[in-house]
């Protein structure tokens, strides 16, 4: 197992027809993921063909499908289509409904309908590969969805060629819940980010700024940062808040924040100005990532992607023993690991 672009797909790209399906992004994420760094990556690089299938597959993402279309790196066509279904029956209507004619050298599914979709549109010799970014243990689905997921699942894994994860815990988990029979060849990709985007100063000369990044709800620690804005001795201490995200838990925090604090915490929500968010990062001192321990929840497989970006801009990051990157990150001196059992303490 290699990090980075697999040895598979390092080809000639300029010669190369590439399908990526994804689906859209939404709601409680501020964030470009990894299927858009990766799209980043073919235009940058000058591939012949790629085209970028999005459709919605749960209630936060944007309720429309997209289909684009580049040629040689510049965009020969874009559609819209409004979703008319609620997921998960939008995600599965797409497995029926998403046929074109055009075929591709290599395909890519971002999970596990994703793939699905993508490999009918494979040439013959083309090349198969399952990216994915979350193991969701299959309890945590429900009985109905996680037993249909499995079934996928493992019709997925049977015929890709490559499959990649972004942890050694996601590709062992997925494996032992699927327990299907695969030739695929495996690799190991960490979600990445790039010091160049940002343009910011030592942490020891910025002002006194915190910032959290990332979905608000209770697996990533929404009470914690309830309990954080509520505290009202945080202007006392000259310390500004940024919290950039949305969620479920986003209107609790908001309703949290003291009014001593009214000055000293910003809450910006949904951002979706990739310029604003690394300005932010770049003048903050600290940042936070207070995952919580649930049952079921899918941080504990995850390389989750904000963390690369706080240590892309220099920052310390709090986090708790949740997700399985954090000790090597404290190991390194990139992190400091809170105990998340000691609650709001």
């Amino acid at each position: 197992m290699t990090d980075g672009i697999p040895n598979e797909l390092e080809i000639d790209l300029r010669q190369v027809r590439v399908l990526l399906v994804k689906h859209t992004l939404g709601g409680q994420y501020a964030l470009n993921g990894v299927a858009e760094d990766v799209e980043r990556y073919l235009l940058e690089q000058d591939c012949h063909v790629v085209r970028v299938l999005a459709y919605q597959l749960n209630s936060s993402s944007e309720k429309y499908s997209s289909d684009r279309r580049f040629e040689d790196g510049v965009l020969q066509h874009i559609r819209h289509r409004r979703s008319r279904l609620h997921p998960p029956l939008s995600a599965i209507w797409q497995l029926f409904t998403s046929r074109h004619a055009e075929s591709f050298d290599i395909v890519v599914g971002f999970n596990v309908v994703a793939s699905i979709i993508a490999f009918r549109h494979a040439r013959r010799n083309g090349t198969k590969v399952t990216w994915r970014i979350d193991f969701v243990p299959p309890q945590s689905r429900g009985h109905l969805i996680g037993w249909m997921n499995q079934v996928l699942e493992r019709r997925v894994l049977k015929v890709a060629d490559v499959h990649i994860e972004n942890s050694s815990s996601a590709m062992s988990a997925r494996s032992k819940f699927n327990s299907a029979s695969s030739s695929a060849v495996q690799h190991i990709a960490p979600v990445a980010a790039w010091p160049e985007w940002y343009v910011y100063s030592t942490p020891s000369e910025r002002p006194r700024n915190v910032v959290f990044l990332g979905g608000i709800n209770t697996r990533t620690g929404s009470e914690i940062l309830s309990a954080i804005v509520a505290d009202p001795t945080v202007h006392k201490h000259g310390i500004f808040i940024d919290i950039i995200g949305g969620g479920s838990e986003l209107d609790r925090v908001r309703s949290s924040v003291h009014p001593l604090n009214s000055a000293s915490v910003t809450i910006h929500g949904v951002v979706k100005d990739e310029n604003l968010i690394t300005e932010i990062l770049g003048r903050s001192r600290l940042a936070l990532a207070p995952y919580a321990p649930l049952d079921g929840s899918f941080t504990e497989f995850a390389d989750p992607g904000k963390l690369k970006r706080y240590l892309a801009a220099g920052l310390p990051i709090l986090t708790s023993e949740v997700p399985s990157v954090a000790t090597q990150l404290a190991e390194t001196g990139g992190a400091e690991i809170i105990d998340s059992s000691r609650g709001n303490s």
